[in-house]
Protein backbone atom coordinates (compact mmCIF):
# COMPACT_ATOMS: atom_id res chain seq x y z
CA UNK A 1 0.00 0.00 0.00
CA UNK A 2 1.49 3.36 -1.06
CA UNK A 3 2.04 6.43 1.10
CA UNK A 4 -0.73 8.35 -0.70
CA UNK A 5 -3.19 5.56 -0.05
CA UNK A 6 -2.22 5.40 3.63
CA UNK A 7 -2.59 9.16 3.99
CA UNK A 8 -5.98 9.13 2.27
CA UNK A 9 -7.16 6.24 4.47
CA UNK A 10 -6.05 8.01 7.65
CA UNK A 11 -7.87 11.18 6.57
CA UNK A 12 -11.07 9.25 5.82
CA UNK A 13 -10.95 7.42 9.15
CA UNK A 14 -10.25 10.61 11.05
CA UNK A 15 -13.17 12.27 9.32
CA UNK A 16 -15.48 9.40 10.21
CA UNK A 17 -14.39 9.35 13.86
CA UNK A 18 -15.05 13.10 14.04
CA UNK A 19 -18.43 12.84 12.32
CA UNK A 20 -21.22 15.08 13.50
CA UNK A 21 -23.79 13.40 15.75
CA UNK A 22 -26.91 12.11 14.03
CA UNK A 23 -30.06 13.44 15.68
CA UNK A 24 -32.27 10.66 14.36
CA UNK A 25 -35.37 11.62 16.34
CA UNK A 26 -35.53 14.79 14.25
CA UNK A 27 -36.47 12.59 11.29
CA UNK A 28 -39.28 10.06 11.90
CA UNK A 29 -38.49 8.47 8.52
CA UNK A 30 -35.15 7.27 9.94
CA UNK A 31 -37.08 4.75 12.04
CA UNK A 32 -39.15 1.65 11.33
CA UNK A 33 -41.75 0.15 13.70
CA UNK A 34 -41.87 -3.61 14.19
CA UNK A 35 -45.16 -4.76 15.62
CA UNK A 36 -47.31 -2.82 18.03
CA UNK A 37 -50.06 -0.38 17.13
CA UNK A 38 -50.33 3.14 15.80
CA UNK A 39 -49.96 4.46 19.35
CA UNK A 40 -46.97 2.33 20.38
CA UNK A 41 -44.39 4.85 19.10
CA UNK A 42 -44.98 8.53 18.45
CA UNK A 43 -42.16 10.90 17.38
CA UNK A 44 -42.86 14.62 17.68
CA UNK A 45 -40.44 17.55 17.78
CA UNK A 46 -37.40 15.35 18.38
CA UNK A 47 -38.94 13.33 21.21
CA UNK A 48 -40.08 9.72 21.16
CA UNK A 49 -43.12 8.74 23.22
CA UNK A 50 -43.45 5.01 23.78
CA UNK A 51 -47.03 4.55 24.89
CA UNK A 52 -49.07 1.71 26.16
CA UNK A 53 -50.72 0.44 23.02
CA UNK A 54 -51.88 -2.80 21.53
CA UNK A 55 -49.80 -5.64 20.19
CA UNK A 56 -46.80 -5.31 22.50
CA UNK A 57 -44.06 -6.34 22.71
CA UNK A 58 -42.93 -4.23 19.79
CA UNK A 59 -39.85 -2.33 18.69
CA UNK A 60 -38.82 0.86 16.91
CA UNK A 61 -35.56 0.37 15.00
CA UNK A 62 -33.31 2.52 12.85
CA UNK A 63 -33.56 1.80 9.15
CA UNK A 64 -29.76 1.91 8.88
CA UNK A 65 -27.34 -0.54 10.49
CA UNK A 66 -24.32 0.38 12.59
CA UNK A 67 -21.25 -1.39 13.94
CA UNK A 68 -19.25 0.96 16.17
CA UNK A 69 -20.70 4.19 17.57
CA UNK A 70 -21.29 6.44 20.52
CA UNK A 71 -24.85 7.12 21.63
CA UNK A 72 -26.27 9.64 24.09
CA UNK A 73 -29.89 10.23 25.05
CA UNK A 74 -32.22 11.00 27.94
CA UNK A 75 -35.09 8.78 29.00
CA UNK A 76 -38.00 9.00 31.43
CA UNK A 77 -40.05 5.93 32.21
CA UNK A 78 -43.46 5.62 33.79
CA UNK A 79 -44.38 3.32 36.63
CA UNK A 80 -44.13 -0.46 36.02
CA UNK A 81 -42.34 0.09 32.72
CA UNK A 82 -40.09 -2.71 31.39
CA UNK A 83 -38.41 -1.83 28.11
CA UNK A 84 -34.95 -1.70 26.66
CA UNK A 85 -32.37 -0.24 24.29
CA UNK A 86 -31.53 -2.53 21.37
CA UNK A 87 -28.01 -2.64 19.92
CA UNK A 88 -26.96 -4.61 16.81
CA UNK A 89 -30.33 -6.34 16.39
CA UNK A 90 -31.44 -7.93 13.09
CA UNK A 91 -34.36 -6.81 10.97
CA UNK A 92 -36.27 -10.10 11.16
CA UNK A 93 -37.29 -9.74 14.82
CA UNK A 94 -34.74 -12.20 16.25
CA UNK A 95 -33.64 -9.71 18.88
CA UNK A 96 -31.67 -12.28 20.88
CA UNK A 97 -29.09 -12.14 18.11
CA UNK A 98 -28.23 -8.63 19.28
CA UNK A 99 -27.95 -6.92 22.66
CA UNK A 100 -30.60 -5.39 24.89
CA UNK A 101 -29.76 -2.89 27.62
CA UNK A 102 -32.64 -3.01 30.09
CA UNK A 103 -34.38 0.34 30.76
CA UNK A 104 -37.08 -0.12 33.37
CA UNK A 105 -38.74 0.78 36.65
CA UNK A 106 -36.17 -0.74 39.01
CA UNK A 107 -34.95 2.20 41.07
CA UNK A 108 -33.56 0.95 44.38
CA UNK A 109 -33.53 -2.73 43.38
CA UNK A 110 -30.53 -5.02 43.77
CA UNK A 111 -28.64 -5.68 40.50
CA UNK A 112 -29.38 -8.82 38.50
CA UNK A 113 -29.46 -9.66 34.76
CA UNK A 114 -33.07 -8.43 34.48
CA UNK A 115 -32.79 -5.03 36.19
CA UNK A 116 -32.20 -1.59 34.70
CA UNK A 117 -28.75 -1.30 33.13
CA UNK A 118 -28.35 -5.06 32.62
CA UNK A 119 -27.33 -6.69 29.37
CA UNK A 120 -30.65 -8.47 29.49
CA UNK A 121 -30.40 -12.17 30.41
CA UNK A 122 -26.59 -12.12 30.45
CA UNK A 123 -24.82 -9.53 32.63
CA UNK A 124 -26.11 -7.72 35.71
CA UNK A 125 -25.38 -4.00 35.96
CA UNK A 126 -22.68 -2.88 38.35
CA UNK A 127 -25.43 -0.97 40.10
CA UNK A 128 -29.04 0.01 39.41
CA UNK A 129 -28.54 3.68 38.60
CA UNK A 130 -31.97 4.78 37.30
CA UNK A 131 -33.97 7.50 38.99
CA UNK A 132 -37.54 7.16 40.20
CA UNK A 133 -40.41 7.05 37.67
CA UNK A 134 -41.24 10.36 35.92
CA UNK A 135 -37.66 11.65 36.45
CA UNK A 136 -35.30 12.13 33.50
CA UNK A 137 -32.21 9.91 33.22
CA UNK A 138 -29.14 10.19 31.02
CA UNK A 139 -27.66 7.24 29.14
CA UNK A 140 -24.34 7.09 27.27
CA UNK A 141 -23.17 4.11 25.22
CA UNK A 142 -19.87 3.50 23.48
CA UNK A 143 -19.71 0.45 21.25
CA UNK A 144 -16.22 -0.05 19.86
CA UNK A 145 -16.04 -3.79 19.31
CA UNK A 146 -15.30 -5.72 21.40
CA UNK A 147 -15.65 -3.13 24.17
CA UNK A 148 -19.11 -2.03 25.31
CA UNK A 149 -19.30 0.79 27.85
CA UNK A 150 -22.64 2.04 29.25
CA UNK A 151 -23.37 4.71 31.82
CA UNK A 152 -26.71 5.73 33.32
CA UNK A 153 -26.85 9.06 35.16
CA UNK A 154 -23.05 9.21 35.00
CA UNK A 155 -22.57 5.86 36.72
CA UNK A 156 -20.91 2.95 34.91
CA UNK A 157 -23.36 0.07 34.63
CA UNK A 158 -21.52 -1.96 31.96
CA UNK A 159 -17.87 -2.08 30.88
CA UNK A 160 -17.35 -5.40 29.17
CA UNK A 161 -15.21 -7.05 26.52
CA UNK A 162 -17.85 -8.88 24.50
CA UNK A 163 -15.37 -11.32 22.99
CA UNK A 164 -14.60 -12.65 26.47
CA UNK A 165 -18.24 -13.54 27.20
CA UNK A 166 -19.22 -17.07 26.07
CA UNK A 167 -22.55 -15.94 24.60
CA UNK A 168 -22.14 -12.27 23.77
CA UNK A 169 -19.08 -12.97 21.60
CA UNK A 170 -21.50 -14.47 19.06
CA UNK A 171 -23.96 -11.57 18.98
CA UNK A 172 -24.16 -9.57 15.77
CA UNK A 173 -21.39 -7.01 15.28
CA UNK A 174 -23.54 -4.89 13.00
CA UNK A 175 -27.25 -4.28 13.22
CA UNK A 176 -30.00 -1.83 13.96
CA UNK A 177 -30.40 0.33 17.03
CA UNK A 178 -33.72 1.00 18.68
CA UNK A 179 -36.11 0.74 21.58
CA UNK A 180 -38.35 -2.03 22.87
CA UNK A 181 -41.90 -1.33 23.98
CA UNK A 182 -42.45 -4.35 26.16
CA UNK A 183 -44.63 -3.94 29.22
CA UNK A 184 -45.96 -1.15 31.39
CA UNK A 185 -47.05 2.43 31.00
CA UNK A 186 -44.55 3.86 28.56
CA UNK A 187 -41.34 5.85 28.29
CA UNK A 188 -40.08 9.09 26.73
CA UNK A 189 -36.77 9.52 24.85
CA UNK A 190 -35.21 12.86 23.95
CA UNK A 191 -31.86 14.40 22.88
CA UNK A 192 -30.93 11.24 20.97
CA UNK A 193 -27.49 11.62 19.35
CA UNK A 194 -25.67 8.82 17.51
CA UNK A 195 -22.12 9.23 16.22
CA UNK A 196 -20.74 6.44 14.00
CA UNK A 197 -17.19 5.26 14.66
CA UNK A 198 -14.93 3.48 12.13
CA UNK A 199 -15.94 -0.10 11.31
CA UNK A 200 -13.53 -2.84 12.37
CA UNK A 201 -15.12 -6.15 11.32
CA UNK A 202 -13.54 -6.40 7.83
CA UNK A 203 -16.70 -8.11 6.57
CA UNK A 204 -17.27 -9.16 2.96
CA UNK A 205 -20.72 -8.54 1.50
CA UNK A 206 -21.20 -11.72 -0.51
CA UNK A 207 -24.38 -10.78 -2.41
CA UNK A 208 -24.88 -7.38 -4.02
CA UNK A 209 -28.66 -7.75 -4.33
CA UNK A 210 -28.58 -7.19 -8.11
CA UNK A 211 -26.92 -10.18 -9.79
CA UNK A 212 -24.78 -13.28 -9.17
CA UNK A 213 -21.44 -11.48 -9.28
CA UNK A 214 -18.92 -13.50 -7.23
CA UNK A 215 -20.94 -16.73 -7.52
CA UNK A 216 -20.99 -19.66 -9.93
CA UNK A 217 -23.00 -22.89 -10.21
CA UNK A 218 -20.88 -25.99 -9.57
CA UNK A 219 -21.21 -29.78 -9.80
CA UNK A 220 -24.86 -30.78 -10.30
CA UNK A 221 -26.42 -27.71 -11.92
CA UNK A 222 -30.10 -28.61 -12.07
CA UNK A 223 -31.21 -25.85 -9.66
CA UNK A 224 -32.11 -22.36 -10.87
CA UNK A 225 -30.48 -19.35 -9.18
CA UNK A 226 -32.08 -15.96 -9.80
CA UNK A 227 -32.15 -12.48 -8.24
CA UNK A 228 -35.52 -10.84 -7.54
CA UNK A 229 -36.04 -7.62 -5.55
CA UNK A 230 -32.73 -7.94 -3.72
CA UNK A 231 -33.30 -11.62 -2.91
CA UNK A 232 -31.21 -14.55 -4.13
CA UNK A 233 -33.74 -17.27 -5.02
CA UNK A 234 -33.02 -20.97 -5.55
CA UNK A 235 -35.62 -23.22 -7.17
CA UNK A 236 -35.82 -26.53 -8.96
CA UNK A 237 -33.86 -29.69 -8.30
CA UNK A 238 -30.48 -30.49 -6.79
CA UNK A 239 -27.80 -27.89 -7.43
CA UNK A 240 -25.07 -25.74 -5.88
CA UNK A 241 -23.99 -22.10 -6.05
CA UNK A 242 -20.43 -21.35 -4.91
CA UNK A 243 -18.84 -18.11 -3.65
CA UNK A 244 -15.54 -17.29 -5.34
CA UNK A 245 -13.35 -16.57 -2.29
CA UNK A 246 -11.98 -19.56 -0.34
CA UNK A 247 -11.37 -19.40 3.40
CA UNK A 248 -10.67 -21.84 6.21
CA UNK A 249 -11.79 -20.17 9.45
CA UNK A 250 -14.60 -17.62 9.37
CA UNK A 251 -17.88 -16.34 10.66
CA UNK A 252 -20.86 -16.27 8.32
CA UNK A 253 -24.28 -14.74 8.70
CA UNK A 254 -27.21 -14.83 6.34
CA UNK A 255 -30.99 -14.84 6.23
CA UNK A 256 -32.89 -17.67 4.59
CA UNK A 257 -36.56 -18.36 3.94
CA UNK A 258 -37.80 -21.83 3.03
CA UNK A 259 -40.80 -22.64 0.92
CA UNK A 260 -42.92 -25.64 1.85
CA UNK A 261 -40.73 -28.71 2.55
CA UNK A 262 -37.68 -27.07 0.98
CA UNK A 263 -34.36 -28.81 1.60
CA UNK A 264 -30.94 -27.24 1.19
CA UNK A 265 -27.71 -26.44 2.93
CA UNK A 266 -24.66 -24.25 3.40
CA UNK A 267 -21.41 -26.07 2.64
CA UNK A 268 -18.01 -24.77 3.72
CA UNK A 269 -14.41 -25.72 2.95
CA UNK A 270 -15.53 -27.05 -0.44
CA UNK A 271 -12.34 -27.81 -2.43
CA UNK A 272 -11.58 -25.49 -5.35
CA UNK A 273 -10.93 -28.46 -7.63
CA UNK A 274 -14.39 -29.86 -6.69
CA UNK A 275 -12.82 -33.06 -5.30
CA UNK A 276 -14.59 -32.74 -1.92
CA UNK A 277 -17.65 -30.82 -0.70
CA UNK A 278 -16.33 -30.16 2.81
CA UNK A 279 -18.94 -29.95 5.58
CA UNK A 280 -22.58 -28.88 5.53
CA UNK A 281 -24.94 -26.88 7.71
CA UNK A 282 -28.44 -28.16 7.02
CA UNK A 283 -31.32 -25.96 5.84
CA UNK A 284 -34.56 -27.86 6.48
CA UNK A 285 -37.28 -26.07 8.44
CA UNK A 286 -39.11 -29.24 9.39
CA UNK A 287 -39.54 -29.78 13.16
CA UNK A 288 -38.93 -33.42 13.97
CA UNK A 289 -36.61 -34.00 11.02
CA UNK A 290 -33.52 -36.08 11.70
CA UNK A 291 -31.28 -33.16 10.70
CA UNK A 292 -33.31 -29.91 10.86
CA UNK A 293 -32.01 -26.44 10.03
CA UNK A 294 -28.86 -25.52 11.92
CA UNK A 295 -27.65 -29.12 12.17
CA UNK A 296 -23.99 -29.88 11.44
CA UNK A 297 -24.86 -32.52 8.91
CA UNK A 298 -23.78 -36.00 9.91
CA UNK A 299 -22.25 -34.79 13.19
CA UNK A 300 -24.70 -32.97 15.48
CA UNK A 301 -28.45 -32.50 15.24
CA UNK A 302 -29.64 -28.93 15.64
CA UNK A 303 -32.58 -27.64 17.64
CA UNK A 304 -35.94 -27.69 15.92
CA UNK A 305 -37.67 -25.13 18.17
CA UNK A 306 -35.82 -21.95 17.15
CA UNK A 307 -36.54 -21.53 13.44
CA UNK A 308 -39.80 -20.20 12.02
CA UNK A 309 -40.96 -22.12 8.91
CA UNK A 310 -42.06 -19.96 6.01
CA UNK A 311 -40.47 -16.76 7.33
CA UNK A 312 -37.00 -15.18 7.33
CA UNK A 313 -34.55 -16.83 9.73
CA UNK A 314 -31.09 -15.58 10.69
CA UNK A 315 -28.35 -18.23 10.45
CA UNK A 316 -24.90 -17.66 11.96
CA UNK A 317 -22.00 -20.09 11.50
CA UNK A 318 -18.67 -19.86 13.35
CA UNK A 319 -15.80 -22.07 12.16
CA UNK A 320 -12.29 -22.31 13.65
CA UNK A 321 -10.04 -25.35 13.16
CA UNK A 322 -12.02 -28.46 14.02
CA UNK A 323 -14.74 -26.47 15.80
CA UNK A 324 -18.06 -25.24 14.42
CA UNK A 325 -21.03 -23.57 16.12
CA UNK A 326 -24.36 -22.62 14.59
CA UNK A 327 -27.00 -20.15 15.78
CA UNK A 328 -30.48 -19.60 14.41
CA UNK A 329 -32.32 -16.40 15.34
CA UNK A 330 -29.79 -15.67 18.07
CA UNK A 331 -30.01 -19.04 19.83
CA UNK A 332 -27.45 -21.82 19.68
CA UNK A 333 -28.51 -24.70 17.49
CA UNK A 334 -25.50 -27.07 17.31
CA UNK A 335 -21.80 -27.29 18.18
CA UNK A 336 -19.05 -29.78 17.35
CA UNK A 337 -15.31 -30.30 17.63
CA UNK A 338 -15.52 -33.07 15.06
CA UNK A 339 -14.47 -31.32 11.83
CA UNK A 340 -11.73 -33.33 10.11
CA UNK A 341 -11.47 -31.32 6.86
CA UNK A 342 -9.34 -28.44 8.05
CA UNK A 343 -8.20 -26.57 4.96
CA UNK A 344 -9.28 -23.57 2.89
CA UNK A 345 -12.41 -24.00 0.79
CA UNK A 346 -15.49 -22.28 -0.54
CA UNK A 347 -18.87 -21.35 0.91
CA UNK A 348 -21.44 -23.11 -1.29
CA UNK A 349 -25.24 -22.92 -1.15
CA UNK A 350 -27.30 -26.00 -1.90
CA UNK A 351 -30.81 -26.42 -3.31
CA UNK A 352 -31.94 -30.00 -2.81
CA UNK A 353 -35.62 -30.49 -3.65
CA UNK A 354 -37.72 -30.41 -6.81
CA UNK A 355 -40.64 -28.01 -6.80
CA UNK A 356 -39.44 -26.07 -3.74
CA UNK A 357 -37.88 -22.64 -3.13
CA UNK A 358 -35.27 -21.22 -0.77
CA UNK A 359 -34.65 -17.47 -0.60
CA UNK A 360 -31.36 -15.98 0.64
CA UNK A 361 -30.54 -12.43 1.69
CA UNK A 362 -27.83 -10.30 3.36
CA UNK A 363 -25.02 -12.87 3.16
CA UNK A 364 -21.93 -11.60 5.03
CA UNK A 365 -18.59 -13.43 5.40
CA UNK A 366 -15.83 -12.51 7.85
CA UNK A 367 -12.66 -14.52 7.08
CA UNK A 368 -10.52 -15.33 10.14
CA UNK A 369 -7.56 -16.87 8.27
Amino acid sequence: MGIRTLLLLSVLLAGLSNAAPLRLLDDPKAWEPHGGSATSFVIRKGELRMQQGQGEPSALLTRETYENFTLNFEFKYHVWEESGLYLHVPWNGAYRAGIEIELSDHAGDAPDPYRAGAIFRHVAPREVAVNEPEEWNTCAVRMDWPQLHVTINGKVVQDINLEEHPRLRHTLRRGRIGFQNNLGWGMNIRNFELTPLPDSEAAITMFNGRDLQGWQPVRNKRAWWTVEDGILRSTGGNGYLQFFQPCQDFSLRLYYRCGSSANGGVFFRWMTDDSDRGNEIQILDVPGAGMPSGSIYGLVRGRDDIFNPGTWNLLQVFVAGNHVTTYINGQKSAESNGLDKIRPGHITLQMHRDGATIDWKDLVLVPMD
